[in-house]
């Protein structure tokens, strides 16, 4: 984490967006996030929005870690989970604020465990939440307007 801080997003979101594909199923996620539109998109639509989801997460995490000050992840523990996945429970320790539960669920591809989701403090799934997002915005303004959405936050967090 310290040594993915620095005062430039752009330079953040590659040291970031690195680390992400090397442990997350972004693939997995972004299918998953969509739902049942993934079914009706052409190969190029699907290309199209898995590279926003990634450029997404990538550029949210760069625009959290803007600063260091000796913030870290501890891990708690692990424990099986639904469909042959594992639960990592973790914190992220923050010496002048309170500690934020995570909980990483991961599953197994080619030999690796690859994060899957995030749950925060064991409520809040964020695939859940993409997931209620992106839906709602496809059946009420269609599949473009979701890339369009996605293409401006990711402007917005850009210029950062």
């Amino acid at each position: 984490m310290k040594g993915a801080c620095g005062p430039d997003i752009k330079g953040r979101y590659q040291r970031i967006v690195a680390v992400l594909d090397e442990t997350f199923d972004l693939a997995f996620m972004a299918r998953i996030a969509i739902g049942k539109a993934w079914r009706t998109l052409s190969s190029d639509e699907r290309a199209t929005y898995y590279e926003l989801s990634r450029r997404l997460s990538a550029f949210n995490y760069a625009s959290n870690f803007n600063s260091y000050g000796g913030q870290h992840f501890a891990t708690l523990g692990e424990e099986p989970a639904a469909r042959s996945t594992i639960l990592v429970k973790t914190e992220f320790v923050q010496p002048s604020d309170d500690n934020v539960r995570f909980d990483y669920r991961l599953r197994q591809v080619d030999g690796r465990w690859l994060i899957i989701d995030i749950t925060l403090d064991g409520k809040v799934s964020e695939i859940t939440l993409r997931r209620a997002d992106y839906s709602a915005v496809i059946e009420r303004e269609g599949f473009e307007k979701l890339i369009t959405s996605l293409q401006k936050k990711i402007a917005k967090l850009e210029k950062e």
